[in-house]
């Protein structure tokens, strides 16, 4: 007769484990605040949002007028605005206006905004306004409302009171008169970045990993005896303690629930997530100095001119609209590009162009004044020229000289950039 097995109850939900899933989405209703603490907790938004607002702020800018045909006098104006944006908030100058105002641009939805003081026809001052506290109102005459706490009212702030930038704008009617900004754009890539370096540095500390530890042979009484003995050791301030399994003649096994550090290849991993926050802002690594050492120089060039156009070139160009809307309508806020290679490439572009107007005027194609609008037009000329005051020189004359440059062009190096296999600036000589 076989043995009858003996019956146990056991409770079902002793057996019921209950597993938690992050919520895996972009979040699109936290408030300026909380995007702003998402980014003070990881290293890398924090580095690219600096890394632009340092190559914003180290250009030169001026005020200028809008159109150089204009005969009316604009040099009282032109001073004067220029006084208010170098005086910036409160006198604590343009650096430190405009570093305020990008901070907001490029954390939270809503973007930076700019106080009109008193407002734009009588501007005497500009202010920054904390970006968390700014809502738009959708109207017309009233844009934008300030909620900064419960007892204190709403200010309605007038059209012509504030000055507002953010980016990307949702087309949603929902969201409508909010923006996206980096953070949102790449919001699990942070959240991936910041989980694993909790996860990664977990595992560098000095208590035991996660995991399960088979006792094999080992009695249950005598098995939960041993693990209450070993959670009292772990207590204390004592540092001799040495746990002691015995009563098994089977070897113990350690059953983890994490990968050795050394297979997860975390530096890999950090790059590639650190690469998806890069093109969130525009940017790539090499912007920061990272993965440049072993990639060739043409690519490292590349990727920096890239950048130029896109998180850069994109905030630069925002930037002059914010200001030259700012600015009485005779007047534009510029910057002032002083870069050696781009002046170089601007420079070759100016004498490819030279060469090829020469023979459009010869031909009778086009009218010398018609050419200086167009290399107006191109931005190979930033002056301010008036195109009906004529040429400086006979027609003769600037041949000769544009012919004279054209075969010393040797001079200038290379015409190959580096980017693209070529010398650079300088060539070696024999």
């Amino acid at each position: 007769m076989p043995e009858k097995r003996k019956s146990l109850a056991v409770d079902s939900s002793f057996f019921t484990m209950t597993r938690i899933l992050p919520p895996w989405s972009v979040p699109t209703t936290l408030n300026g605040e909380v995007w702003k603490t998402i980014v003070q907790h990881q290293m890398f938004a924090k580095i690219f949002r600096d890394v632009l607002i340092m190559q914003i702020l180290q250009l030169k800018w001026k005020v200028q007028i809008r159109d150089p045909a204009d005969k009316t006098s604009q040099r009282e104006n032109i001073k004067r605005f220029t006084r208010i944006i170098e005086a910036g908030d409160d006198d604590e100058g343009y650096l430190n206006t405009m570093d305020r105002l990008l901070q907001d641009v490029l954390d939270i939805p809503f973007g930076g905004a700019l106080e009109l003081v008193p407002n734009r026809e009588e501007l005497e001052e500009v202010a920054n306004i904390d970006g968390t506290t700014l809502r738009p109102t959708y109207d017309y005459d009233f844009p934008v409302v300030q909620i900064v706490q419960a007892p204190l009212p709403p200010v309605m702030l007038a059209r012509d009171e504030v000055a507002r930038l953010y980016l990307s704008p949702h087309s949603s009617i929902k969201r409508r008169g909010w923006g996206m900004a980096p953070p949102e754009r790449v919001y699990l890539g942070l959240e991936l970045l910041g989980r694993g370096d909790k996860y990664y540095a977990n595992l560098m500390l000095d208590t035991p990993p996660a995991g399960i530890l088979d006792l094999m042979d080992m009695s249950q009484d005598t098995a939960m005896e041993w693990a209450s003995s070993y959670r009292e050791l772990l207590v204390g301030t004592d540092a001799f303690k040495i746990p002691v399994l015995y009563e098994h003649e089977k070897e113990a096994k350690w059953i983890g629930f994490t990968m050795n550090p050394a297979d997860l290849e975390f530096n890999r991993t950090v790059l590639q997530y650190a690469a998806i926050t890069a093109a969130g802002y525009g940017m790539t690594l090499s912007d920061i100095g990272l993965g440049t050492s072993e990639r060739a120089l043409a690519a490292v060039i590349r990727d920096e001119r890239k950048s130029r156009r896109q998180g850069f070139g994109t905030l630069l160009v925002k930037l002059q609209e914010l200001w030259t809307r700012i600015l009485p309508d005779e007047l534009e806020f510029v910057f002032i590009h002083d870069d050696v290679e781009t002046l170089v490439a601007r420079s070759r572009a100016l004498l490819a162009s030279s060469r090829a107007f020469r023979e459009m005027i010869q031909e009778g194609v086009l009218w010398p004044d018609q050419v200086l609008e167009q290399l107006m037009a191109d931005g190979l000329i930033t002056v301010q020229i008036d195109p009906k005051r004529g040429l400086p020189q006979p027609l003769a004359e600037t041949t000769s000289q544009f012919e004279q440059a054209i075969q010393e062009k040797e001079a200038i190096g290379d015409p190959v950039p580096p980017s693209q296999g070529g010398q650079g600036e300088i060539k070696n000589r024999s």
